[in-house]
């Protein structure tokens, strides 16, 4: 059993651990749902989650010659030189460098659909385990599937040399950015059908009887979240914030969409966690940052993270009853505080607001 702590608001602060829920094998599904191994360093998407080869090889058969030919390539040798350099812009704190050049080197095997969906998937994971950017995510997640057949041989290629099954992370990032029970249930499906194990089996059954207990999508989305995280104590915290981050703007994307149909407490209690894991996401980036850079390189390079927690806050702030200004308005000047703020898309257009 997995205690899973829901919290409510007073004026000026968050109450850890008020509202307490017992979710009777609630760690498994989520689990699932929200699976990512420990990001690992290595070519072409050794970045994602790490699953059992036996597991990869369950129904999936051999890649054909043409397939492992392609790692021989001149394109490939061309694609892999930009992973690479992107892998080390990531891990030196250079996130927004290191997203366009994926980005580049996804464009230069665009007419090569098995290249272009490794390309998208590794922009996923950029998007979706170091910035937080969930739309992104899903987008570039849904992409990596457009060349299917050709992706799952690709996979099937890499996988020996990179323990990373990119086309499993990419159905399984979906079940996590989905938008309604119903996509969500076609990734789980698409698990077991192409990952017969009797785990994949009970993931779906159990995700079945969710859907029906929980009733509303953005119940079992928001548990999603809030699996990556927790700010009630250091204890229950995992630290995965750009994950939490992703999720949540997947939710308030679609807050007023079936399936999700935010209250105002609803809502605002999903910005309040995203300002506040914004910040520590930012932390986490500023901990590898060279101190030879200037101050405008870090801007340029770091203020992704915070770009969307900004303009949601500023779209909600009018609407903000009076007895959570305060909550907001901490959130506010714990951004000020970042020495670059005035650099960042939208910082203007909230100072004004707040002032």
């Amino acid at each position: 059993m997995e205690m899973l702590a829901f919290t409510i608001y007073t004026n000026d602060t968050k109450l850890a651990a008020v509202v307490v829920v017992c979710l009777v094998a609630f760690s498994s599904v989520i689990a699932f749902l929200a699976t990512r191994a420990t990001m690992k360093r290595g070519s072409a998407g050794a970045e994602g989650s790490s699953y059992r080869y036996h597991e990869f090889n369950q129904g999936q058969g051999s890649p054909a010659a043409s397939d492992s030919a392609l790692i021989r390539t001149r394109e490939y040798r061309q694609f892999d030189e930009y992973f690479r350099g992107s892998l080390q812009m990531k891990d030196q704190g250079l996130l927004a460098s290191a997203l366009r050049m994926r980005k580049q080197g996804t464009e230069t095997v665009r007419q090569i659909p098995a290249l272009y969906c490794i390309g998208k998937h590794n922009e996923m994971i950029l998007e979706y385990n170091h910035i937080g950017h969930g739309i992104e995510a899903r987008k570039s997640a849904l992409e990596s599937l457009s060349h299917e057949e050709e992706f799952k041989q690709a996979a099937m290629v890499f996988f020996p040399m990179f323990r990373s099954n990119y086309y499993l992370e990419s159905i399984d990032y979906m079940t996590c950015c989905s938008t309604s029970y119903e996509e969500a249930e076609y990734y789980f499906a698409k698990l077991k059908e192409e990952f017969p194990t009797d785990a994949s089996r009970a993931r779906y059954d159990e995700f079945k009887q969710k859907q029906r207990e929980w009733g509303r999508w953005y119940t079992m989305h928001r548990a999603i979240s809030m699996y990556f995280y927790s700010r009630a104590t250091p204890q229950m915290d995992k630290g995965k914030y750009a994950a939490g981050l992703s999720v949540m703007d997947v939710i308030l994307a679609n807050a007023q969409q079936p399936g999700y149909n935010l209250d105002y407490e609803e809502y605002s209690d999903v910005i309040d966690d995203m300002c506040a894991l914004a910040m520590k996401l930012f932390m986490q980036k500023a901990e590898r940052w060279s101190p030879g850079y200037s101050t405008g390189k870090e801007a340029e390079e770091l203020g992704c993270i915070l770009v969307k927690p900004i303009a949601y806050l500023t779209d909600f702030y009018p609407d903000c009853l009076s007895k959570d200004r305060e909550l907001f308005y901490k959130h506010y000047k714990s951004f000020a505080l970042v020495p670059w703020i005035d650099k960042v898309r939208g910082w203007e257009e909230l100072k004004a607001l707040m002032a």
